[in-house]
């Protein structure tokens, strides 16, 4: 996925990408029940006045090889300013990529991860990310599951937790 101008024209005047990527953030929800994040994606393009038209490329996988194949294919087809990778190892193949065509991040494309894995924090430039608290995430879960367990037959409850946008090094302003 990718923003395709971080210089869309609003009311005023540029649009930064860390902007954008916040919103993004801010749009997608990560629950129990695993759903994807491409309606937050989209929502959040929308939001600043870009084109959501073409911007998701599908990777056949959740690996930094596919990442690569996958951003090679957009850098092919668009003139990108920002990919949004819908994990970290999506986006490490996106850096691949990015350096194959002497693209540097950030200073040409910015990119995000979500997950915030370890280590991301160590590549060259940081790793952007949108952090999941999968802590949370199993706190709420085994809440659940007492619950469950001490009233059988409660109705379904459906929990969100809320994501963390973690800027580091791998986005900026334009």
């Amino acid at each position: 996925m990718y923003c395709r101008g971080a210089h869309a024209p609003r009311n005023d005047g540029a649009i930064d990408c860390r902007e954008c990527l916040q919103s993004i953030a801010r749009s997608q929800q990560a629950s129990l029940s695993s759903r994807p994040c491409l309606a937050g994606f989209i929502a959040a393009l929308r939001a600043h006045g870009l084109s959501s038209e073409n911007a998701c490329v599908a990777a056949i996988a959740y690996t930094r090889e596919a990442g690569q194949a996958a951003a090679d294919e957009l850098l092919a087809r668009f003139d990108v300013s920002a990919i949004a990778a819908a994990n970290d190892l999506l986006a490490l193949g996106a850096y691949r990529a990015c350096a194959a065509r002497g693209l540097r991040v950030p200073q040409d494309v910015s990119i995000v991860g979500h997950n915030d894995m370890p280590l991301v924090d160590m590549v060259q430039p940081p790793l952007t990310t949108i952090r999941i608290s999968h802590v949370a995430m199993g706190e709420e879960a085994a809440r659940l599951l007492v619950r469950e367990i001490e009233t059988p037959g409660l109705s379904p409850e459906r929990i969100v937790t809320a994501p963390e946008l973690v800027v580091r090094g791998s986005t900026a302003g334009r």
